[in-house]
C-alpha cells in the first residue's frame, strides 16, 4: 500500500515502534518530538504507513512533483557558493566522517493511527558570516537566516523505498514557501556521518566550510 504524504506529526500515531538504528533519535521521537511541536520550537513531519481505510489528514503536503533533479545544485559554481560571507564547499561529501544516515529518535499514540515510516524536524536557524577583506566584508555582518533540518530518520523496515528523499523534498517545499515570502536563502541539514553526507549531496546539498557536519542547499537553486 502506498505510504501517506508527509504531514505534521499527529497525536494518534504510535511513536513507540519506530526504530531507525540510532537510539538517541528513536528516543527523541518517542519522548520529545510532540512536546517541541506543541511548544512551537521545532516542527516534526512524518510519513505514515496507515492501515487500510484510514485516510490521511488535510495537512498532507503533495511533493510527488519534485524529483531529485529538482534539488540539484545548478547555482553552485566550481569555486563554491558565497552568500555574503557564508562559504559553501562544492567538493561534496567525501570529507565527512564515516557512519550512517542521521535517523530520528515517545509516547504511544492510538493503535489505528498507523506506523511512522520516517520523519524529519524542521526549525529556523542562523549562521554567522565569514569575515573577510574583500568587497563583501563591507556589507552588513548580520547572521544569515536559514531553515534547518536537525533530525531525519527512516524506520529500518522502510529503507530502500525512497522515504528519506521524500522527507527532504518535503522540507525543501516548505522552505521554498518561506523563501518566497521573506527571502530566506538556505536550507541547512546536519549529519556527522559519511552516508548521511552522501545522501544530502545526492539531493544537491554541499558541506559548509566552517562546519564539516553542516550541509547547505541554496534555495534559489532549488527553486529553479
Amino acid at each position: 500500500m502506498p505510504l501517506a504524504k508527509p504531514t505534521a506529526l499527529p497525536e494518534d500515531v504510535d511513536r513507540t515502534t519506530f526504530t531507525c538504528g540510532d537510539d538517541a533519535l528513536d528516543v527523541w521521537l518517542r519522548h520529545h518530538a510532540l512536546d517541541h511541536q506543541q511548544d512551537r520550537t521545532t516542527n516534526t513531519f512524518v510519513i505514515i504507513d496507515r492501515p487500510p481505510g484510514r485516510r490521511a489528514g488535510m495537512g498532507d503536503l503533495d511533493t510527488e512533483g519534485l524529483g531529485a533533479e529538482g534539488l540539484g545544485a545548478e547555482g553552485l559554481g566550481a569555486g563554491g557558493l558565497e552568500i555574503e560571507g557564508l562559504e559553501i564547499d562544492p567538493a561534496g561529501a567525501d570529507a565527512a566522517r564515516s557512519g550512517t544516515v542521521d535517523s530520528a529518535g515517545a509516547g504511544a499514540g492510538g493503535a489505528d493511527g498507523g506506523r511512522i515510516a520516517g520523519y524529519y524536524c524542521l526549525a529556523t536557524a542562523a549562521v554567522e558570516r565569514i569575515p573577510g577583506t574583500r568587497r563583501r566584508s563591507r556589507r552588513p555582518t548580520e547572521p544569515v537566516p536559514a531553515m534547518f533540518v536537525g533530525r531525519l530518520a527512516v524506520d529500518l523496515r522502510y529503507t530502500g523505498r525512497g522515504v528519506g528523499a521524500r522527507l527532504v523534498r518535503d522540507a525543501v517545499m516548505r522552505s521554498l514557501t518561506v523563501h518566497r515570502m521573506v527571502g530566506l536563502p538556505l536550507l541547512l541539514a546536519h549529519t556527522p556521518h559519511a552516508a548521511g553526507a552522501a545522501f544530502y549531496h545526492h539531493l544537491g546539498f554541499r558541506p559548509t566550510r566552517f562546519d564539516p557536519y553542516l550541509h547547505a542547499l541554496p534555495l534559489r537553486a532549488a527553486a529553479g
